[in-house]
């Protein structure tokens, strides 16, 4: 069995892929081969110069420089300064060597001197980094499945306040996560159904879960486990089929919503002009002109009908389990009521699309 190693809560291979993605990180065998043929240029064209130059050069062992002793002086004067048994004797050659061979060292140490640091300290470093960076994720919200909206999912909690660092995406697509990692979230390699990823992910100390994957069955055994993992946790799941929409719920999903219906109704409304679903639009995104967002009432509110506030205009009011009309007369808001309250976006005042 390979050696395995710990990282965080889970146990890998030390050949695993990375696990953990927040920030750039090139690729390690892609780095290497291109350094490899760095390496491999510069010792060529300073094999050719030499053979160029031979004939100011002198062998003090048999005085003459054949091919095999150019190769083997152009080896050592990039990686030291010499034996002795090959030296410059012209003018040219020696100008040659200071001016050409010495920055060519010089390149080819930072070369090894870098190579060593990615794959010894920095991922030592890194290490450290994940072990710190998952003992602070407090708070948070984790997106299980990047593609199919999740990426608009992470670029919205973005809009609304969230920040990046505060939004862990899981996906086994190593090409999401880079993308994840450069929009500044905090990526984590592995299968959002099982357990131990959960875990690092740090769901039980999570704000929210948004489940967002492409098949209901994984999707319910995804919510399933992170509601086993954290009763508390708010889970807000995304669902293919309406009839799976039930078992969902019923798995510990407090949100479920059908992307597919929404989007028909959408479009349904589309059909007489753009306006309705412009507007729709405008209001689900936080970038937009109106924003909705939900609070509790405030003390001047209460026991009075739903009108404008200070932050908009009240269209809902949330009472339990059911919903107040706001514009029938007889409606009052009380204590512990949401309100459902329209109000200004970022891009207020702009003109409209359409």
């Amino acid at each position: 069995m390979a050696e395995r190693r710990r990282t965080g809560f889970l146990s890998e291979p030390l050949d695993a892929p990375r696990r953990l993605f927040f920030g750039g990180n090139a690729s390690v065998r892609r780095a290497l081969v291109a350094r490899l043929l760095t390496v491999s240029g510069l010792l060529a064209f300073v094999c050719v110069l030499f053979w160029w130059e031979r004939d100011g050069l002198r062998d003090n062992l048999d005085g003459v420089v054949s091919w095999t002793d150019v190769i083997y002086f152009a080896a050592v004067s990039v990686t030291t300064t010499g034996y002795g048994d090959i030296v410059p004797v012209t003018d040219r050659s020696r100008l040659i060597d200071a001016a050409v061979i010495t920055p060519v060292r010089l390149l080819l140490w930072m070369i090894f001197f870098g190579t060593a640091y990615q794959l010894l300290i920095q991922r030592t470093l890194e290490r450290l980094r994940i072990r710190m960076r998952q003992g602070v994720m407090k708070d948070h919200v984790v997106v299980c499945g990047y593609g199919n909206g999740g990426e608009s999912a992470a670029a919205e909690l973005v809009h609304r306040g969230t920040r990046p660092e505060c939004v862990v995406v899981v996906d086994r697509d190593e090409h999401a996560l880079h993308l994840a990692s450069e929009r500044g979230h905090v990526g984590l390699r592995g299968d959002a159904t099982q357990e131990a990823v959960l875990l690092e992910a740090r769901v039980d100390s999570a704000r929210a879960v948004i489940v967002n994957l492409a098949d209901d069955a994984l999707a319910v055994l995804c919510v399933l486990t992170v509601r086993h993992l954290s009763p508390r946790v708010r889970i807000l799941a995304r669902v293919v089929e309406e009839e799976n929409e039930k078992l969902l719920r019923q798995g510990g999903a407090d949100v479920t919503l059908q992307s597919a219906r929404l989007g028909g109704m959408l479009l349904a409304n589309a059909v007489e002009g753009p306006a309705v679903l412009d507007y729709v639009c405008d209001l689900a995104s936080a970038s937009g002109s109106l924003r909705l967002h939900q609070r509790p009432p405030l003390p001047e509110e209460i026991g009075r009908p739903p009108g404008r506030g200070p932050d908009g205009l009240v269209v809902r009011v949330v009472r339990g389990a059911t919903w107040l009309p706001f514009w029938h007369a007889d409606t009052r808001i009380t204590d512990g009521d949401v309100l459902v309250v329209l109000g200004p976006g970022k891009d207020a005042g702009s003109p409209a699309s359409g």
